[in-house]
């Protein structure tokens, strides 16, 4: 997500990430708009990360599970976005030092846990 919209070549590419798309494909001979996976993350994430929260965590050490936590004040509501882009069901516990909690994510999907 190096860009919000990009053409069917993946530019303009002024260098950085070699494989990056943008949120949107725009085809420079008809006009056609695309909307890749990428555009429906970043619209996922913006309806459960308010302004203001601050990123408390994040972990990618499974190749196949990403996470990223946000949290609003020292004790406010916590909200967890998971990931599982591997090949099958993961479960997933997650907890704030308190308390624990598990979720199990079906592969390809994408979870918000708010808590």
């Amino acid at each position: 997500m190096w860009n919000l919209a990009l053409d069917e070549n993946n530019g303009p590419h002024l260098g950085g990430c070699g494989n990056c798309r943008g949120l949107v494909t725009i085809n420079s001979k008809n006009g056609d708009v695309t909307r890749e996976p990428e555009y429906y993350a970043f619209a996922h994430a913006s309806k459960f990360v308010r302004s203001g929260a601050d990123r408390v965590a994040s972990y990618s050490g499974d190749k196949h599970l990403e996470t990223v936590a946000f949290q609003y004040g020292k004790r406010g509501q916590t909200t967890l976005i998971v990931y599982n882009g591997g090949p099958a069901e993961r479960t997933v516990t997650f907890g704030d030092g308190k308390s624990n909690y598990a979720a199990t994510l079906p592969k390809g999907a994408v979870a918000t846990l708010i808590w």
